[in-house]
C-alpha cells in the first residue's frame, strides 16, 4: 500500500491535522500532531464508507472531523454526495447525479456512470470523464500537442497557477495526455511513474507526485525525452540549461514556436521565486507545500544568432546566455510510452 501524509492548516483553530491515503487516493486515517487518531474510514469499491462505528451512523453525519474522503473528494454533508468538481457523485448507488458531458464518447454505458463502471482499473478525475488509455501516440497526436501548447498556457495564466521550470513542462504533457486518453510514463531518480498502473486512480495525486519527485535532470533521461538538433527545435521542444562542464541540467524552458525568420525561439517557463538558495529545501519543489517557490508563467525569447536570452515578464536580458549556459535541445519521447 502506498500511503501519503500531508498537513492541513485550519485557520479558525490554528492547528495541523495529517491524513494517510491508500494507493487509490482514498483518505483512510486522520490524526493530530500527537498521533491521536481522529477519524478512520474504510470503503466499498464504489466509495461508500463502511460503517464500523457503534452505534452505526450514516456516512453523511459521521464524518464531521474531515470531509475529504473517497478519491480525496469532499463529502457534502446532508446529501452524502462527493464533490468531483464538474459533477457530484452518489457513492450509495455508484452513479453521478448529472449526465457526463463526454457521454457521446461512451455510448455503451450510462451517461451517469462512474469510472466506466469499474473503479478498480479506471479513474474519474473531476466527474466528467474517466482517464482510460484508448489511444496511442502517433504523428497526429504529436502534432496536436505541439499546436495546442499555447492554449494550455493561457489556461494556466488565467488561473494564476504557479510552476517551477520542470513542473510547467510536466503539467503540459500530463494535461494533454489525460485529455486525449494517451499513455504517459516518467522516470525519475526516485521513482518510475506510469499513468496506467494500478498504483493511482486519481489524476491529481498522480500529477502531484510526478512533479514533486521530478527535477530538471529528469528531462535528460532518454526514456523521457530524446535529443534533437538546435536547427530542428520548434513548437513542443524543450530547451535545457546546464552549466559548462556540468552534465546535469538545472533549468527547463518550453519552446512555443520558432520565429518566422527562424532565428529566435519563443519560450514559456516556470521558475523559482527570488529566494536564498538554501530555502529551496524542505518542500520548495512540492506544489502542495506552503514552501513551494514556483512562479506564474514567464514569457521570453532566445535569439539563436546573438545568443541573447530576454525574459519579457521580468524585463531582463542576458547577453551572455549562450556562453554562460550549455544549451541542450530535446523533445518528449512520446512513442516510448506506447504499449
Amino acid at each position: 500500500m502506498s500511503n501519503f501524509c500531508q498537513a492541513f492548516f485550519k485557520k479558525r483553530d490554528s492547528f495541523f491535522e495529517y491524513y494517510l491515503k491508500d494507493h487509490l487516493g482514498n483518505v483512510r486515517v486522520l490524526f493530530d500532531t500527537t498521533g491521536k487518531i481522529k477519524q478512520r474510514t474504510d470503503y466499498y469499491p464504489f466509495g461508500l464508507g463502511i460503517a464500523r462505528d457503534v452505534p452505526v451512523q450514516t456516512q453523511a453525519v459521521r464524518n464531521g472531523v474531515n470531509r475529504y474522503l473517497y478519491n480525496g473528494k469532499e463529502l457534502q454533508v446532508g446529501t452524502g454526495y462527493l464533490d468531483f468538481g464538474a459533477r457530484t457523485y452518489d457513492p450509495l448507488i455508484g452513479r453521478m447525479t448529472t449526465v457526463d458531458r463526454f457521454a457521446e464518447q461512451y455510448v455503451y454505458v450510462s451517461g451517469y456512470q462512474f469510472a466506466l463502471n469499474n473503479p478498480v482499473i479506471n479513474i474519474d478525475m473531476n466527474g466528467d470523464s474517466a482517464w482510460k488509455v484508448t489511444n496511442q501516440w502517433n504523428d497526429n497526436f504529436i502534432a496536436k500537442f505541439n499546436k495546442t501548447l499555447p492554449g494550455y498556457i493561457q489556461k494556466y495564466i488565467a488561473r494564476n497557477d504557479r510552476y517551477t521550470c520542470d513542473d510547467l513542462g510536466l503539467s503540459l504533457i500530463m494535461d494533454f495526455a489525460k485529455e486525449n486518453a494517451l499513455p504517459f510514463q516518467w522516470k525519475t531518480g526516485a521513482k518510475n511513474f506510469d499513468a496506467a498502473s494500478n498504483e493511482y486512480s486519481d489524476f491529481a495525486s498522480f500529477a502531484h507526485d510526478v512533479k514533486a519527485m521530478s527535477g530538471a535532470p529528469d528531462f535528460q533521461n532518454n526514456s523521457n525525452t530524446v535529443p534533437v538538433s538546435a536547427e530542428s527545435a520548434d513548437a513542443g521542444g524543450i530547451l535545457l540549461n546546464a552549466r559548462p562542464g556540468n552534465e546535469r541540467a538545472h533549468h527547463v524552458q518550453m519552446i512555443m514556436r520558432r520565429s518566422d525568420d527562424g532565428g529566435s525561439l519563443l519560450i514559456k517557463q516556470g521558475n523559482f521565486v527570488a529566494w536564498p538558495r538554501a530555502q529551496r529545501l524542505w518542500g520548495s519543489g512540492d506544489p502542495d507545500s506552503m514552501r513551494y517557490l514556483g512562479t506564474t508563467v514567464q514569457t521570453g525569447s532566445y535569439n539563436m544568432l546573438s545568443g541573447v536570452w530576454r525574459n519579457a515578464t521580468l524585463g531582463s536580458a542576458n547577453h551572455r546566455f549562450a556562453k554562460e549556459e550549455r544549451l541542450i535541445f530535446r523533445v518528449f519521447n512520446f512513442t516510448n510510452w506506447n504499449r
